[in-house]
């Protein structure tokens, strides 16, 4: 998903008319369409323009008509075309200090990220041990008395650098 349409080579209408991010936001679609990169391109990202910052899906990457492998090492990530691993799409180094894979080929925000995070190690622990899940459904959790041991979470504007890819 790509929050600029300049970054687009093409751009059409699609089905998907909302995506939800992490704290349950709804996002509206403006179309899908093709990201041109140095050695090759994305088809169908979707154009999400109140996105704070683009994704990238690791299932969409490796499943899609075109068939790309994502090889990650701690230093780096690199997107390369299935049918010819010779050929390089995209590659990334790894910001220690966000704990990110910041791809610059794909346009950039400067903007800071909003999505909900934790307000503490508690918390923090607890949204991982649920793989990652948003703030609002871990405190429904808890709030419904679904989960025994699970304390009452709380939440703040912030970002989890695991759930997000610049």
């Amino acid at each position: 998903m790509a929050n600029n349409k300049a970054m687009f080579s093409s751009l059409n209408d699609c089905n998907t008319k909302n995506i939800y991010v992490g704290d349950d936001r709804s996002l509206s679609v403006v179309g899908t369409g093709t990201i041109h990169l140095d050695n090759g391109q994305f088809n169908d990202v979707l154009c999400v323009p109140t996105l704070y910052c683009n994704l990238i899906s690791i299932y969409q990457t490796t499943y899609s008509s075109e068939g790309q492998t994502v090889e990650f090492s701690p230093h780096d990530v690199v997107i390369k075309d299935l049918r010819d691993p010779r050929q390089i799409l995209a590659t990334s180094i790894a910001d220690y200090s966000t704990r990110l894979y910041n791809f610059h080929n794909f346009g950039s925000s400067t903007l800071p990220s909003v999505f909900v995070a934790y307000n503490d190690e508690v918390n923090k622990i607890w949204h991982e041990r649920f793989s990652h899940l948003n703030y609002r459904s871990l405190q429904n959790l808890c709030k419904e008395n679904m989960v025994t041991g699970l304390p009452m979470l709380s939440c703040r504007a912030g970002v989890c650098p695991r759930c997000v890819l610049k």
